[in-house]
């Protein structure tokens, strides 16, 4: 009877510290200025991530095996840090790889991501001119839409490990594609700190359907954190 009770008492005590992390998780992003509620009605619509990766991107050039892109680093672009988002950056790469690929491979050939792995050597800050294309046409999440909830959720994971007043910059993000999300499938997505140390932060995740538990992506991402601010 003693033992039944403790076992009821231990996963009342995990099912507090559960809704706590959560609580946490969705504070952060609020401070980040992301909730549903703040999502314009026609995000809902199919393919929205591409309308305004098509606005965005500027045409400059295409040539067999190289296509050319010039863009500016405009404010909804942006993340906190008032660089460009990182889940921007990789549907840009995603767009220009895709494009890129067309122009060897015939249109009658499907192409799907398998991985994609971004260093973030530097950021771009808000207003600057880039120069580095097109559609999601398989009705699966988007490759950067992956991407930007892999980064966004990456950086909670993150912040339950390393305090506030140290910045955090995303040096690497590398995404594996295994599988495709359908149109309307509710997902699962899970951040574990991998390692920490004094200057690294390392953070796993992976995203699975949420009723059958199916694997669909990977990624890890890696972060730099710098010393505290002193006054």
């Amino acid at each position: 009877m003693d033992e039944s009770k403790k076992k009821v008492d231990h996963q009342h005590e995990q099912q507090i510290v559960l809704e706590k992390a959560v609580a946490k998780t969705l504070d952060f992003f609020e401070e980040l200025g992301s909730s549903i509620e703040s999502l314009p009605l026609n995000t809902n619509g199919h393919d929205y991530m591409s309308q305004p990766m098509v606005r965005f991107l500027k045409v400059d050039s295409i040539s067999r095996g190289r296509v050319t892109c010039s863009f500016s680093v405009l404010p909804p672009f942006v993340n906190y840090y008032e660089g460009l988002q990182g889940g921007v950056v990789a549907s840009v790469a995603e767009r220009l790889a895709t494009a890129c690929a067309r122009t060897m491979v015939g249109e009658e050939k499907p192409l799907f991501l398998g991985e994609q792995s971004i260093p973030y050597l530097s950021a771009a800050s808000m207003n600057a001119e880039l120069v580095a294309d097109g559609k999601n046409y398989y009705k699966g999440l988007h490759g950067g839409a992956v991407a930007s909830i892999a980064e966004r959720l990456a950086i909670a994971c993150a912040r339950t490990i390393v305090a506030e007043e140290k910045p955090l910059f995303l040096v690497e993000l590398s995404i594996s594609y295994l599988s495709s999300a359908p149109m309307n499938a509710e997902l699962n997505a899970v951040g574990s700190v991998v390692r920490s140390g004094r200057n690294l932060t390392v953070v796993s995740i992976e995203i699975r359907l949420k009723e059958t538990k199916k694997l669909l992506y990977t990624a890890q991402a890696t972060f730099h954190q710098l010393p505290a601010a002193k006054l």
